[in-house]
C-alpha cells in the first residue's frame, strides 16, 4: 500500500532539507489511484485533506480540491513543503503583503500565478503566503510534504486593498 510505503520512506529521513524530500519524492511510485481508500472529502470545505503520516520531522498531508473550488491565502507556519499534484491542475498564487505606515494600510500584491499539472512538484518557502485553486473540471489531488510539521499556520482574508490576518488554523481545514 502507498501510504505504508510513504511511511517507510520518510520515517528514516533525518534531519530534512527540501532537496532530500523532493528526492524522496521522486522515489516514490505516486498516482492519484493509489491513495484511493484514504481520499479525504471536502465535507463542504474548499478543499478536503487528510494527515498520512508525520513524525517530529515531516507531516505528510492529502490535499482534496473539487472543481472550481479555492483555498483562502494561508501560510504554512514555520514550515517549508513540496506539494506534489496527482491528479489535475492546480493554480498555485503566491501573494505578497506590503506593509503599510500610520497613513496607508498594508496592501496584497499576487506575486506569482502558476499552473501545475498532473506529475508535477512545486515548493512552498518557509513563510510564503499563497492560495489553491481548481479552475479545471477534474478534482485536483496532492501530496504535500511539509517539515517542520505544520504548526502556527495562518488564513488570511483579502479586503479590498488588504491581506489581513483571520484566524490561525488547526485540524481539519487547516493550511492545505
Amino acid at each position: 500500500m502507498i501510504v505504508e510505503e510513504i511511511r517507510n520512506a520518510f520515517a528514516i529521513l533525518t534531519e530534512p532539507t527540501p532537496s532530500k524530500i523532493k528526492e524522496v519524492l521522486s522515489r516514490l511510485p505516486l498516482s492519484a489511484d493509489a491513495f484511493a481508500s484514504c481520499m479525504p472529502s471536502s465535507d463542504g470545505l474548499p478543499y478536503g485533506r487528510e494527515v498520512l503520516f508525520r513524525t517530529n520531522d515531516v507531516e505528510i498531508v492529502l490535499i482534496y480540491l473539487p472543481p472550481g473550488h479555492e483555498s483562502a491565502p494561508h501560510d504554512h507556519g514555520s514550515s517549508f513543503g513540496w506539494e506534489y499534484v496527482l491528479q489535475g491542475e492546480m493554480m498555485n498564487i503566491n501573494h505578497s503583503v506590503i506593509p503599510g505606515s500610520s497613513r496607508a494600510p498594508a496592501y496584497v500584491s499576487v506575486q506569482e500565478t502558476m499552473s501545475v499539472a498532473s506529475g508535477q512538484v512545486y515548493f512552498i518557502e518557509k513563510g510564503q503566503i499563497h492560495a489553491i485553486r481548481n479552475g479545471g473540471q477534474t478534482p485536483v489531488i496532492s501530496l504535500n510534504v511539509y517539515s517542520p510539521p505544520l504548526s502556527g499556520c495562518k488564513e488570511y482574508r483579502i479586503s479590498p486593498d488588504c491581506l489581513l490576518p483571520e484566524t490561525e488554523s488547526t485540524g481539519k481545514g487547516a493550511a492545505p
